[in-house]
Formats: C-alpha cells, structure tokens, sequence
C-alpha cells in the first residue's frame, strides 16, 4: 500500500507566478493552487456573439482547459481549447498527504529542467510548524536537460498541528519555488471520561487530572444538568409510529408506548395524543384479522399461530382495556385459552422454537395469563425451578409472573437476584449481558435489559442501577435517535416508562447548578416536565490550575430529581503501555501472496492483517488502522485497480456482517 508518486509533467501542486509575500533563497514561492479557478454561469455576449472575461490564474503549472457552452432562444453549441502554464526551471513538492506525531519520512522535491543545458541547480528546503527536517537546508544536484530529479530530506513529525514545507530551485537564469502544507495528526485518539449521576440535593465529585497528557491539546472537562433521565426518546416514538410494514408484532409495538406510556408522551411532548388515541384504537380493531382458526395470533393475516405474538397481543390488549380503550373480548379469550396449552407437543405453531426460546416464552405466556386470571401455578413452579438456567428474558417474565401472581417477596427476591446476577458494567453505565440467541423473539441485549429493568421496576425489587440502566439504554439509540427494530423499540420504551414512573414520579421545580470549587460554572431552571437540558466545557487550565484535582458540586433547590454529567474529554501525550480493554490487536505486513516484510520498499504494494481477539459478547465494533506517512490505500475495487490483486486480498475472508470504510490516513 505504499503508492509511487508521479514524477512526469502533471505532478503535484504545480503553480505559476508565486507570492511576493512568500520567499526562500530570495525565490519566490507559489502556494496558491486551484483546479477551477473561474466559473461564470451566466456570460452575455454583445450583438456579434462575442464576450469577454478577465480572471488571474493560480500558482499552479499545468495545462487548464477553458470550456465554454453558449446558447441562444433555439440555437446551442460548445467549444473548449486550453492554457499552458510551465517554466524552463520548476520545483514541485513530493510529501506525504498526512503524518502522524512521531512518523519519520522522506521530504521530497522534483526538480524539472527544460532550458539549462550544464544542469546544474541549488536546491533549498524549509520546514515549519510541526515538522523538523534534518541535514543541510541546501543541496547542489544536476538534473540533464529535459528530464526531472528528485531530491530528498529526512523529516520527522514532531507535534500535532499544521506543517509547511517549502522548497525552491535556482539554475544560472531561472528560478522556481512552491510551498506547500498538510497537517500533523494526533498518534492517540481524543479519550473520553463520563459520569452519568443523579441527586435529589447535593453531590460532591472529586476529578483527577489525567496524567501523561498532551498540554497543546484542547483537553476539557464537561458538565450537564437535566431534569429527567429519558432524553432523547422522539426519534424513537417517530419511529414506531411512521413504521411503513405491518406484522401483528409492528402492529402491537407501535401502539404500546401509547397505551402504556400517555403520561410520559403528553409530559415531554412527544405526540398529539389525539392523533395516537385514534391510531390505537385503530390498530386494536384489526385484531381478529390476524387470529387463526385453533384460536392463536398469527404474525400475518392467515399464517399459523406463534405463542410469542400471542402473548404479545394479549399483554397489548389488556393494558389498552385498563387505558380505556375498547377491545375484542370474544378474540381475546379465544387467544388466551389457546395459549394454555400452545406448549402442548401436538400443538401446530408457525415456527420451531429453540428450547431456549420455548423457556422465555413459556415464562412471557404465564406472565399473560395471570393478568387474564387462568390458574397457572403449576407453570410457574415448573419454571421456577429452572431458574438457574433459564435466560435472562425468561427470568424477567417470570418475575413479572409472581408479582401479578402475589407471589411472596422471598419468591420475587430469588427471581431478582437471578437477574441481577446478569448486571455488566461500563465505566459509565450497566446493563444485562444476555448472549443468548433467540431470534424467533427478537432478543438483544438492549431488549433483555429493557425486560430485566422493567420487570425489576414493576415487582418494586431494590434496584440501586436503575439511573445507570436507563442511561445505558439510551446510548444505544442509533444515528436516527431509535433503537434498531419495533420489538426493540417498544420493549426500552415501556421500561423506560415504567422507570419514570417510578423514579421520576415528583414534577420538577428547582434551580440547579455545578461549581468548580466557589464558583458557579453551570445554573438552570427546571419548572415542569422537560427534555431540554444545560450544558458548558471547561478547559483544564481553568479547571485544574497547577494542581493534579479539583472538586464539582451539583446541587439543587426544589422539587424533583437532578441529573447530571461529569466528563473530561482529552488527548494523552502517548500511551506508555498499551491499553487493556478487552481485546487483543495486532498487526501483520506481508506481501500480496503472504511473505513477512521486514525492509518497505517505495512503489511496493503490501497487504496488511489485523488480528482481533475478543473475549465477552460486543456488538458493533469499530477497528480504526491509522497508517504511516507516505503509505497510500489502495482501493481494490476500482477498475483500474489489478482484479487478481484484490481477490489476493480478500482470500479466506469471514463471509459475515461487515463494512470496511476507507480514509485518508486510516
């Protein structure tokens, strides 16, 4: 992937006349380069057909093609012809488009001689900014006439930022110069800290100052206040409620937050509750359509009966009855006594449930029929027992079961503790590893910690997490602001329902602020229900001064919850050890066909593995592979790119979900 560079007459950053303003070794320096510079879209000629435009031409030195279309009120033609811009001497720059802080590479200059017969020429170099050249700034070269030669320096990037590197060229008559500039990155990633917290008076945060770290950079600490935990959640009620496709489940999904969340929609405004009552009612008059003869629901109209979506409708339907909404009670109690038995072997279901699956929905369907009254105790001590190795959906279902059962607290107790034991930490949220998997129900792992939330929240268990639960689920809203399917969607907004419910249930009416020691850094004022939100950065200087930690106190005065953010946002000068967060990486350069390389070869083209071990469940990881200066990535799919190359490169590949995206530098 190391790409040769075209030293013939249309190279690089060509120029004409130079800056006055800009000079090395008394030449002057061209650094104003553009590809189109003059575009007029609309020129009127005179009564014979003729026009005139005037423009300045950039420091580039190359041909330009002048088009021109013309056109009258029937008539319409074009021409085009072009300009020649070259000196007898000329010096272009050969560097790298990117670096990175630490990359060492070579600082070439190709010189272009047409007019000097002897050839003999001085060549000066510059670096400044965040790039060091080393060895003498000027170098005497001969260059036959009519040919080009490149001469290089050793350079080396040494801090982040803009870099200019100029060089110029003088012969016995003529002179040339050019400058050009490219930025020095970052070799480590901007790092980011964040604390997620709530108080219902005041709290004290203590932040350490990041050691080893980058002081040029803009390093940060950031603060927000709120008066809710449920930011964010229109995208995902927009979501649902626009969804174009329409199976039962989508039906069910998309009016359940209506029905069981209207306090929440009406509060934070995230509806016409109107419009939405109309739609649910609606929705639930279409529900025998999809009822098949045994009696079960159906995902589509006249396809066989599933438990899951059986369950689903019938949980659906009989919190709509309990919202007021009029429902089909013959429907209803044909699905429900379908369900007691939709277990039984002989039983004719659409789809084959894995014994997992069949586990959770047996636990989901004895949840459901206690709320319709049917005697299912003996289910339940069935899956009671199981309770060590049921999955975490079942768990939850099951507690949710006992607690519609009036089961004991001791019974509740052991249930909860089995899903707690589930309960994974990051350093800014938890939620509940789920690995199972369980596509007939549509489980992940954000839908089994909406269940496990939800579930905890409605059996009224001791949930010290629940803040960091809510906050973990709605970092897992997508760029759209929703989560990834209807299933999904409907089960976080119903936990997170049952969590503002629960925890949020006082309106708030307070004023709030952060100080960093005495001085008040953030204040606002939260009167009624909200999702607006008050937000301010701090740069360490202010922060820290010259010590190593400093104090944040949130607080406030009134009714109602405060939610904050703490976080610190930074760049470290390098990391003295590599980081430990769950996988291992590494890199391999070989050749096309596989053999080590230990010496890089310019104009060769290599092949470059990265090897990812992980060990705990992730979902969408993003590998980034900065590459070294002077290296070019090679875009295999091109047509004019080498077709036996690219299926060398993509030989043994893993025939999974993926996506590769190409960068500049990465």
């Amino acid at each position: 992937v190391v790409g040769q560079r075209n030293f013939g007459e249309k190279g690089e950053n060509r120029g004409g006349g130079g800056s006055a303003d800009a000079k090395l070794g008394g030449v002057d320096l061209r650094s104003n380069f553009s590809f189109t510079p003059y575009f007029n879209a609309a020129v009127t000629t005179d009564k014979k057909g003729r026009a005139e435009v005037k423009f300045k031409l950039p420091d580039n030195l190359t041909k330009f093609r002048v088009m021109a279309v013309a056109m009258t009120a029937d008539e319409f033609g074009s021409a085009e012809t072009a300009i020649q811009v070259s000196k007898p001497l000329m010096v272009t720059s050969n560097l790298p488009r990117f670096a990175r802080k630490g990359d060492q590479f070579s600082c070439g200059a190709v010189v272009y001689n047409y007019e000097d017969k002897k050839g003999e020429v001085t060549v000066t170099a510059q670096a400044e900014g965040a790039v060091k050249l080393t060895g003498p700034a000027q170098q005497q070269v001969n260059v036959p006439l009519g040919q080009a030669r490149e001469v290089t320096w050793a350079c080396q990037a040494e801090k982040d930022g803009p870099a200019t590197v100029s060089f110029s060229v003088k012969g016995q008559k003529e002179s040339d110069g050019v400058r050009a500039e490219f930025t020095v990155s970052s070799v480590e990633k901007k790092q980011t800290l964040a604390l997620y917290a709530s108080t219902a008076s005041s709290q004290e945060e203590l932040l350490d100052k990041p050691g080893n770290l980058n002081q040029e950079a803009d390093n940060r600490i950031t603060l927000s206040l709120a008066s809710t935990a449920l930011l964010n959640l229109k995208g995902s009620m927009l979501y649902l409620m626009t969804y174009p496709y329409d199976c039962l489940e989508q039906k069910m999904s998309k009016i359940l937050p209506v029905i069981s969340g209207a306090e929440l929609v009406e509060d934070f405004k995230l509806g016409d509750m109107t419009q939405l009552k109309a739609q649910v009612q609606d929705v639930l008059d279409t529900l025998s359509q999809y009822q098949a003869s045994a009696g079960g629901y159906g995902y589509w109209k006249g396809s066989l009966p599933d438990p899951y979506v059986t369950a689903y409708a019938l949980e659906v339907n009989y919190l709509a009855k309990q919202a007021g909404y009029k429902v089909q009670e013959k429907s209803l109690e044909q699905a429900a006594k379908w369900l007691e038995g939709a277990f039984a072997s002989k039983v004719q279901k659409a789809y084959a449930y894995s014994s997992l699956e069949t586990d959770t929905a047996r636990a989901y369907a004895v949840y459901v029929l206690a709320l319709y009254g049917k005697n299912v105790q003996s289910a339940f001590n069935n899956l009671y027992g199981k309770l060590g190795s049921m999955p975490l959906a079942a768990n939850a279902y099951l507690l949710k079961a006992a607690q519609a059962m009036g089961n004991t607290n001791e019974v509740k107790g052991k249930i909860a503790q089995s899903l707690l034991n589930h309960i994974a930490y990051t350093p800014q949220a938890a939620y509940f590893d789920a690995p199972e998997e369980m596509p007939w129900l549509h489980m992940s792992n954000v839908k089994s910690t909406a269940l496990a939330l939800d579930a905890l929240l409605y059996a009224k268990q001791p949930f010290n997490d629940a803040f960091k639960t809510a906050s973990w689920m709605l970092t897992q809203l997508n760029a759209e602001g929703h989560w990834n399917n209807t299933s999904v969607n409907a089960a976080a907004f119903t936990a997170l329902n049952t969590y503002y419910r629960t925890m949020e249930s006082v309106e708030p009416d307070y004023a709030a602020s952060a100080k960093l020691g005495a001085k008040a850094v953030l204040e606002a004022s939260f009167k009624g229900r909200t999702l607006d939100s008050r937000a301010a950065s701090i740069p360490f200087a202010e922060a820290y001064g010259t010590g190593t930690e400093t104090r944040v106190t949130f607080a406030k005065q009134g009714a109602g919850t405060l939610y904050y953010t703490l976080g610190q946002e930074y760049e470290p000068l390098s990391y003295e050890k590599p980081v430990d967060a769950g996988f291992t990486v590494s890199r391999e350069i070989t050749t096309l066909d596989g053999k080590p390389v230990t010496e890089i070869v310019a104009g060769e083209r290599y092949k470059i593995t990265l090897h990812v071990k992980n060990a705990a469940s992730r979902h969408f990881v993003v590998v980034e592979d900065f590459i070294p200066a002077g290296f070019e990535i090679i875009n295999t799919s091109l047509a004019t790119e080498s077709a036996e190359q690219a299926s060398m490169l993509n030989a043994g590949g893993y025939n999974g979900f993926e996506r590769d995206e190409k960068y500049d530098d990465r």
